[in-house]
């Protein structure tokens, strides 16, 4: 399977979704679906490894010459749960989906893989743990054994900015 974005999955006890948005830094590509944060009061894609994330981009970086444009992004509220594909960085396209991920907290990373269907998108990083997890799985989307297969997740409270 091939790795799917960040994005909104469902609301749990909520009717509608929260959006907010800030400015947007200058120059930004990021795709729909990366984690953003604020750097310098600027909405931007996160980095390597992000320790606190402010939401998850609602659309993709408008590639503004100068800063001052609005981005949207869906927060990482409680009653949010986003998807996502579940990989390994230990082996880029290898991560599988087994009934444990249920309840696992695990990091996020950007994939470094080239190619249309992986090029500069995220994925839950079963490689991470213990202090380096951002993410707790509150789903399994796709069935065990699925490589790169789907959860439903919510940020930590440690990693919300």
């Amino acid at each position: 399977m091939a790795l799917t974005n960040f994005d909104l999955w469902r609301l749990e006890g909520i009717t509608s979704m929260p959006c907010k948005f800030g400015p947007e830094g200058a120059t930004k590509t990021h795709l729909k679906g990366a984690p953003v944060v604020y750097s310098s009061g600027l909405l931007q894609e996160a980095g390597a490894d992000p320790t606190t994330v402010v939401g998850v981009a609602a659309h993709a970086g408008r590639n503004a010459a100068a800063s001052g444009s609005r981005s949207f992004f869906l927060p990482p509220d409680e009653a949010v749960i986003f998807v996502g594909s579940l990989d390994t960085s230990a082996s880029e396209g290898t991560g599988t989906v087994v009934a444990t991920d249920l309840g696992a907290e695990y990091g996020i990373t950007k994939s470094a893989q080239a190619g249309a269907t992986t090029v500069n998108k995220w994925y839950v990083d079963k490689n991470k743990t213990g202090g380096s997890a951002r993410v707790k799985v509150v789903e399994l989307i796709d069935a065990a054994t699925t490589v790169q297969g789907r959860v439903g997740f919510i940020f930590l409270p440690a990693a919300k900015a």
